[in-house]
């Protein structure tokens, strides 16, 4: 037979012919606090076995609870639909062929899609995902748009945004490196965009077309002279400068202008200062023009990187020549078929990849959308762009 502390007293009482005053062996286990008793805090949990149909019951700590079962359980109710994300995350590349729904990836994954859609329209968003409507978007925009614009228009009733810990979440094999490894941002546009992260080509694959990502500021060159273009940047006024001077001539620059030789085209002039082989140089047009002429008549200042001052205006065309031989040393034997600069907001703009192989500086400069543009780096990993 079960005591509650009252039948205790009331026997006790009976037994003794006296009421008795409280004492602490009549505490009962169940009734009272645990800070009462002394002992740890605990509660029983519950759960019924999938396989057997029989429910478990055990003793459990508060920080158990806590720490273990209150942080899951979210995700209790979701299997089915964590089962999708988890198939969808290892299609594209970004979750490891072994890992499960108890993955921090997959959860991840799931609480982005639950809070960007309401979660009673998580599964036919996660049917959706598959479709191809998004890829085909971003690739007939390639002009400008905004990622999450293109796959919530694709997909309908979503409201996808930024994230910074998906914006960072590495590819599946790479979590673990610190060393070229995925670039910020690819894990989640293969995700959302039904692509996938391609083995050793390329930073995203949609369909057929292998695509370059570049986060504004990404490098767009590789093994560049770092004496040749710090050399070359050493003959200008640093675009921090002072407005009259910012991106015009120095001292030294102007003696190197005054000592060139006159036949020595703006061409020549553009490929010898970029760091970088295999690049022939430009004559059409301007490039065919004396180097000397072409300085002195445009010893122009101003500050802003895409233009106004001399030095901003030759930084265009080096990232050109840069861009030119990155593409003939690796992204042309990748078959890697555009380019996307973006802002960690979606931004983004990107282009064909050949408009680079079939188009002097000229004819690149012309053709790139109006939103890109390029700034100088004085090491081994080429220009930086930017929109």
């Amino acid at each position: 037979m079960n005591y509650g502390k009252k039948a205790l007293e009331d026997l006790y009482s009976g037994v003794a012919g006296k009421p008795v005053v409280p004492r602490k062996h009549l505490e009962v286990l169940g009734e009272g606090t645990a800070q009462e008793h002394n002992i740890p805090e605990r509660a029983h949990v519950g759960y019924k076995d999938p396989e057997t149909g029989q429910w478990s019951f055990a003793r459990a700590s508060q920080k158990f609870i806590n720490d273990i079962i209150k942080p899951n359980m979210d995700y209790a109710e979701a299997g089915s639909y964590m089962r999708a994300i988890l198939k969808r995350g290892q299609e594209a590349g970004i979750i490891g062929k072994g890992e499960t729904i108890n993955s921090e990836k997959t959860k991840l994954l799931y609480g982005y899609v639950r809070d960007s859609v309401g979660e009673s329209n998580v599964e036919a968003v996660i049917n959706k995902l598959p479709e191809s409507a998004a890829q085909e978007a971003l690739i007939a925009n390639l002009n400008g748009g905004n990622f999450y614009d293109i796959a919530n228009n694709a997909l309908g009733g979503t409201n996808f945004k930024y994230n910074k810990a998906l914006d960072i979440m590495r590819p599946a094999d790479e979590d673990a490196k610190t060393r070229g490894a995925a670039g910020p941002g690819e894990a989640l546009l293969a995700f959302l965009f039904n692509g996938e992260k391609p083995g050793k080509a390329g930073d995203l694959k949609l369909g057929d077309n292998l695509i370059e990502l570049k986060k504004i500021g990404g490098r767009i060159a590789k093994k560049v002279s770092k004496s040749t273009i710090t050399d070359f940047t050493s003959k200008f006024y640093d675009l921090g400068a002072s407005a009259n001077v910012a991106g015009s001539l120095n001292d030294k620059g102007k003696a190197f202008v005054e000592s060139l030789n006159e036949n020595i085209t703006l061409g020549q002039f553009l490929v010898e200062s970029s760091g970088v082989q295999g690049v022939n140089p430009e004559s059409e047009g301007i490039f065919g023009q004396s180097a000397k002429s072409f300085l002195q008549e445009n010893n122009k200042a101003g500050r802003h990187k895409r233009g106004g001052s001399l030095f901003s205006t030759l930084i265009q065309w080096v990232a050109i020549i840069h861009l030119k031989s990155y593409y003939n040393a690796v992204l042309k034997s990748q078959n890697v078929k555009y380019l996307i600069v973006f802002e960690p907001n979606g931004n983004y703009a990107g282009f064909s990849m050949d408009i680079i192989a079939n188009n002097n500086i000229a004819g690149v400069q012309r053709n790139l959308p109006e939103r890109i543009f390029f700034g100088p780096k004085n090491d081994e990993g080429g220009y930086q762009i930017y929109i």
